[in-house]
């Protein structure tokens, strides 16, 4: 493994142990430690990614948020974007158009949710409504 991978393999098992005893843990100050561990993870991602953290909505396990499980590892990071004003889509392989849409217009379409469901769509959403949002990590 190299050694970008090592560190966020590190950080995401660092979350989760930390995302475990938050759910899990009773006591206020292993709670908080554990708020503080949590934090620390966010950003070593945010830095192994260059992403600033501020626009890090989630950093997912692929394979507890979208089925089929695949054999091997998907680490998913959301995050936050904004659009250049010069900034124009070029249609390419993967995407042949780009669209606006609400939450209630993607409720009612085909998703392909092996890539992104409706659950990760709303999370994003919320994240975007929510000046105070704290990144989320599996």
């Amino acid at each position: 493994m190299s050694g970008e991978n090592i560190w966020l393999a590190r950080a995401v098992k660092l979350q989760s142990i930390a995302q475990a005893e938050l759910t899990y843990g009773k006591d206020k100050f292993d709670i908080e430690r554990y708020e503080e561990i949590r934090k620390i993870s966010a950003e070593i991602v945010a830095h192994k990614s260059e992403l600033p953290l501020e626009k890090v909505v989630a950093v997912q396990d692929r394979e507890k948020h979208n089925k089929p499980v695949y054999a091997w590892k998907i680490c998913k990071i959301f995050i936050l974007c904004s659009i250049k004003k010069d900034g124009k889509f070029t249609a390419n392989i993967e995407t042949t158009e780009s669209k606006y849409f609400s939450l209630e217009e993607i409720s009612k379409l085909n998703l392909a949710e092996e890539k992104n469901n409706l659950e990760q769509i709303k999370m994003c959403f919320a994240a975007y409504e929510n000046k105070n949002w704290q990144t989320q990590l599996d």
